[in-house]
């Protein structure tokens, strides 16, 4: 009997409100089980966004 492999594309959504501090860490830990992350942005007064794309995670989505 031939074993057959299943592929799974796992998406996390990531909730982010004043994450400044902490968004770098938990997006580059998700990319281990995750082949892509939206991180929804709720709260424009911190610089999340910029601190998750400067750490090279550019297959996030960043949305109000």
């Amino acid at each position: 009997m031939e074993e057959q492999t299943v592929s799974h594309n796992i998406t996390m959504i990531l909730p982010a409100y004043n994450e400044e501090i902490s968004i770098r860490s938990v997006v580059l830990l998700a990319r281990q089980y995750a082949d892509s992350i939206i991180v929804v942005d709720d709260d424009i007064l911190d610089k999340k966004t910029e601190i998750a794309l400067s750490a090279g995670v550019g297959d996030c989505e960043f949305s109000k």
